[in-house]
């Protein structure tokens, strides 16, 4: 028993160095909130809007978080509304599922032209914990100072500085909100196009056109913002190079699709980056590499079927079990 000591206080450290890890350091998944009474459907954009301006913040913050599209297509694999009502607990399954040990969540009521707002944060790490809860209220035209308001008590219980929002236009920044929360791509690319055209150098916006036009095929205008942006830094450089370098891979360009990847990886760590290096490396036959790269992106608890299938390409079948070799017989 006493030889086994020492290894016993050894695990038990690093179990305790677990539960004392800062905040920051946990993937931080922001739930849809959800209406409480009567909600117009003209505001019915509220509550993914107020759990997509708490991921902008923590994209600019470089807090590792589960993007609300990652949410959405969870919910359309299990075949569930675009925002469900989950209890508590499905909600704290789900976050973890997803890899996440903070999950937030959030009501709201709306009352002619005032908006109130609950939010509350769990720890998900060990046993279930509630790390602060909030509340704000403030006209509909002022969502953008009370999502601030909320996001500063967030970033407090995060240990992380709170980031500044774009200053853009308030008409500019409501486009943005609602063309990336759109679930029809024709009303995304409206609303984004808006918010463009209000403001040009809103990157954030045109890195969301960009990617909105490579999904449906319009290569060329995409590549041509992708490329104007490859030379800017702002909190979604990440997903632009990581975007452009796939268009390059596409291109059969492999350096640059590589150079493009690893510079995605620095400005911030996304599954998109890890899956496309995991293509690139499976095109060079280097399997080892690709499999790294698919448990890199598994982490992050999406796109579950692209990396099985990946994987089954970099995992070549066991070779056939052969008989047994006749003995030769022997010389006369």
């Amino acid at each position: 028993m006493s030889r086994n000591r020492p290894a016993l206080l050894v695990l038990l450290a690093a179990a305790t160095l677990l539960f004392v890890l800062p905040a920051r350091a946990a993937r931080v998944a922001v739930a849809p909130f959800t209406p409480e009474g009567e909600c117009p459907a003209s505001s019915t954009w509220i509550g993914p809007g107020l759990a997509f301006i708490l991921n902008e913040s923590l994209a600019r913050a470089q807090v590792p978080y589960v993007p609300l599209g990652h949410l959405r297509e969870v919910f359309d694999q299990e075949g569930l509304v675009a925002e469900p009502r989950f209890a508590k607990l499905s909600l704290v399954s789900l976050a973890r599922q997803l890899g996440a040990g903070i999950l937030v969540t959030g009501r709201y009521r709306l009352d002619g032209d005032d908006l109130r707002v609950s939010m509350e944060a769990l720890d998900l790490r060990g046993d279930l914990r509630r790390l602060g809860r909030w509340e704000a209220r403030e006209p509909v035209s002022a969502l953008l100072a009370l999502s601030e308001d909320l996001g500063r008590d967030l970033f407090a219980v995060l240990d992380t500085p709170w980031p500044d929002l774009p200053r853009v236009a308030p008409a500019a920044f409501e486009s943005y909100v609602r063309g990336r929360i759109a679930s029809d791509t024709t009303v995304a690319e409206v609303y984004l196009r808006k918010a463009v055209e209000l403001e040009p150098s809103y990157d954030e916006a045109s890195c969301y056109l960009a990617l909105l036009l490579r999904n449906t095929g319009r290569l060329s205008e995409a590549r041509s913002i992708l490329e104007g942006l490859s030379k800017k830094s702002f909190s979604r450089s990440a997903a632009a190079l990581a975007a452009l370098a796939g268009l390059r891979l596409e291109e059969g360009r492999i350096g640059e699709a590589w150079n493009l990847y690893v510079r995605s990886l620095k400005a911030g760590e996304t599954p998109e980056a890890h899956l496309g290096l995991a293509r690139l490396y499976l095109r060079q036959k280097k399997n080892a590499e690709a499999l790294r790269e698919l448990r890199m992106a598994e982490t992050f608890g999406v796109y579950q079927e692209e990396i099985e299938l990946l994987r089954s390409q970099a995992q070549p079948p066991a070779a056939a079990s052969r008989p047994p070799t006749e003995a030769a017989p022997p010389s006369p």
